[in-house]
């Protein structure tokens, strides 16, 4: 039968069910008081009344058997608490950097070469032997748990696991163990070399203090050298970088990080490759055991494609790990030579600085032409010279400074896609200058009219989000972005201009919304048209330290962006990736690797083209085919996904159709796989020094192991779990004897008083 509760303390066991037992119950009392009314042997009342008392409380302890009745209260009782050993079982563990000294009975059969330095695995196996005796103490007193932890926390047997997880994480294992344990915990002890390179939780120091909030105290013991010794020898590449793009002809700024542990007085040889060939060398010879030292190279690159760059640091005798000596990367050259022909009708302080920015971009060959005074026929381009060039840049000139032709013939060549057109602002610009009236009106992504009214500053040049993704405004250096160009000067003024072309985007504009700078495009062929004419006050200014580098890239990428280097192919069929370089630092979390694939759209623009066949070549030599989703942003376009995790030179071939014949477009990217539990050879004790402070313990290195186990052991303070105390009242001795009594005492008094 189901317990009944009756408020806190009383529970019912019921033999029968409670309705039977209710029915039992009346017919007791029923029975009582039938014998008290029909009482008819004489008998004084008092008597009676005793007889009907004791046959009360038979009736009672009937009712009692049937029901077994409990009563319960709450109480608690000591048990034992337990203590945690968290014994870091990661790969940096096997670093052999620990002085044997501590260690000199456990090692006394060892030969002198095998106790110059233990693995920090092993020297924590030496530190448990040595704490033998306030280790049995503990575990006389308390619950001693193990537990092996890296990239999850284990129980294990033994106080030394197998250095072998290839992550660490302590703010895991100490959540963890907050899970899987109860009340009884009383202390954690952490025992690590400190290096902390995954996160998959909570901080370490997030955990250690909810520990603490338990009560539970977390301590911790640093193992392994934090200072380099030349019992430890390492040298890595720990980074290679590269231009994503230059231009033939021109030096790529390749720079690398080289770190050298263990190796003062030694010289280190650092090579640079080019497509596999040596192209630099350099030797660096450490003054201490610890160098990080970035090194610098200025390879020429002048054949235009792919080039893969390499860095190898030769191997040194003893290197603990020679796979992280070499790192590679790659840089795509461009054909350079960019002709630009710059146009004005006047002498202004924006062409000047603009004429300088783009004659210190050594890829960029600039014409520029002032059509002023008598030499202005002379100076102007005719119609046929304009094949010779690029782009062409029209200043703050009227329309009548340039032959009809010529203006003609720009536009003709600009929507067959063979030139690319810069227009500027400026007091005789657009509208205002008679542009209206000529063919240029038709292309500009803007509508233009003479009447249109300048706008008066200052004005604020700020981004569009389609500004901040274009190439043109990619600025670079401590400040990226809009902030970049809040911390720019305001603008003195605008030319006014119409409503935008809905062919056009508009990449920049003031707080009112006027459109600043907007491009269009016209196949191969692009325009862009800036309506201001005073940011040559960006190079000027004394807030904006970047001020004169910004001006420099601004103007530089929109010239580079009007003659198609902007990094996207020209060819009909192409592929391209992000980044031409990726790393990877945890197998189960690769880097997204975004492919571009592109086939030129058919003539008729009312169809797209179909999309290419891309197929990935992986390091192992296997190869497949790249499932490509819905067409990207620009026409032509397909993307695709890429999570590679094994290192190596990866190939992306793309094959399509374009004018009728097969076509193919080539790209490769590079993964490298970083071993971030190797990357950071020293031991790391300002992390164990926070989790103990976090969690209200203490820190030790390994050899203050014993006397902090004895510490735990000495300061144990007793545990108290909650216990239910449950007391029957129908059972047990006691209970027999009062019901024999009851009984006795009924038949011997009927027996005394001759009733029975």
């Amino acid at each position: 039968m189901a317990d009944a509760y009756l408020g806190g303390h009383l529970i019912l066991k019921p033999v029968l069910a409670l309705p039977v037992c209710g029915a039992l119950a009346a017919v007791l009392a029923a029975a009582l008081l039938w014998t008290w009314l029909r009482w008819r042997q004489p008998v004084s009342g008092r008597r009676r009344a005793v007889l009907i008392l004791l046959r009360i409380g038979l009736a009672i302890a009937a009712l009692l058997l049937v029901l077994r009745p409990e009563i319960a209260w709450e109480g608690r009782q000591e048990v034992r608490g337990s203590v945690a050993f968290l014994v870091d079982a990661t790969r940096s563990m096997g670093i052999a950097d620990v002085a044997s000294t501590h260690f000199a009975g456990e090692l006394a059969r060892r030969s002198p070469s095998e106790r110059e330095a233990l693995t920090r695995t092993e020297a924590v196996r030496l530190a448990f032997l040595s704490s033998v005796k306030p280790y049995t103490e503990l575990s006389n007193s308390c619950v001693i748990g193990a537990f092996a932890f890296g990239t999850d926390l284990r129980q294990i047997n033994n106080l030394a696991p197998s250095p072998e997880d290839p992550r660490t994480d302590i703010g895991q294992a100490l959540d963890a163990l907050a899970a899987r344990t109860g009340n009884r915990l009383v202390a954690a002890v952490v025992v690590s070399d400190g290096r902390v390179n995954l996160a998959g939780g909570p901080t370490p120091e997030e955990a250690a203090k909810a520990l603490a909030a338990r009560g539970v105290r977390v301590h911790t013991v640093g193992v392994g050298s934090t200072q380099p010794t030349d019992r430890l020898c390492d040298l890595a590449i720990r980074d290679l970088r590269a231009p994503g793009r230059v231009f033939a002809g021109n030096r790529a700024a390749v720079r690398g990080i080289v770190s050298a542990l263990g190796l003062a007085g030694r010289p280190v040889k650092l090579t640079l490759t080019v497509n596999g060939k040596p192209v630099e060398e350099r030797v660096l010879t450490p003054k201490s055991n610890l160098l990080v030292e970035e090194v610098a190279f200025t390879p020429m690159l002048e054949t235009p494609g792919l080039a893969r760059i390499g860095l190898e640091a030769a191997p040194v005798p003893g290197e603990l790990n020679e796979g992280n000596n070499r790192a590679q990367t790659a840089t795509r050259v461009e054909p350079g030579g960019v002709r630009v022909l710059y146009l004005e009708s006047e002498i202004r302080p924006e062409g000047k600085f603009v004429a300088r920015a783009l004659a210190d971009a050594k890829e960029i060959d600039l014409d520029r032409r002032i059509l002023l005074g008598t030499s202005a026929a002379v100076a102007a381009p005719a119609a046929k010279d304009l094949g010779g060039f690029d782009v062409v840049v029209l200043g703050d000139m009227p329309a009548s400074a340039l032959p009809a032709d010529v203006t003609a013939r720009l536009v003709e060549r600009l929507r067959a896609g063979d030139l690319s057109l810069l227009v500027l602002g400026g007091s005789h610009a657009f509208g205002a200058g008679g542009w209206a009236e000529t063919p240029l009106a038709d292309v500009l992504p803007f509508a233009i009219r003479k009447t249109d009214p300048d706008i008066k500053g200052p004005i604020r040049f700020t981004p569009t989000a389609a500004g901040l993704a274009h190439f043109i405004l990619g600025l670079e250096g401590p400040s990226r972005g809009t902030s970049a160009f809040a911390a720019m000067p305001l603008l003195a003024g605008a030319s006014g201009v119409g409503a935008v072309n809905p062919a056009a985007r508009v990449l920049a504009e003031s707080a009112t919304g006027q459109p600043l700078l907007a491009v269009r495009e016209f196949g191969k062929g692009r325009l862009a048209a800036l309506t201001v004419d005073t940011t040559w006050t960006w190079v000027l200014s004394e807030g904006d330290p970047q001020g004169p580098e910004h001006h420099r890239r601004f103007w530089r990428q929109l010239i580079l962006w009007l003659a198609g280097r902007d990094g996207r192919p020209h060819d009909d069929v192409w592929v391209v990736t992000d980044r031409l370089r990726y790393t990877v630092t945890d197998a189960a979390n690769p880097p997204a690797v975004q492919v571009v694939a592109h086939a030129t759209a058919p003539a008729d623009d009312t169809k797209d083209a179909a999309p290419p066949r891309l197929q990935l070549a992986a390091p192992d030599g296997r190869t497949e085919d790249v499932p490509l989703s819905a067409p990207g942003a620009a026409k032509g376009d397909w993307r695709a996904t890429l999570r590679p995790t094994a290192a190596g030179a990866y190939t992306l071939k793309a094959q399509g159709r374009a004018g009728g014949a097969a076509k193919q477009g080539e790209t490769q990217f590079f993964v490298e796989v970083q071993d971030l539990e190797m990357t950071d050879l020293l031991a790391g004790y300002e992390t164990l020094k926070r989790v103990a402070a976090a969690g209200g313990g203490t820190f030790r290195t390994l050899d203050g192991l014993g006397q902090l186990i004895g510490e735990i052991s000495a300061d144990r303070q007793p545990v108290y779990e909650p216990q239910v105390n449950r007391r029957p009242l129908a059972e047990g001795g006691i209970f027999l004897a009062i019901l024999m009594a009851l009984f006795a005492a009924e038949w011997g008094l009927r027996r005394v008083w001759g009733l029975a």
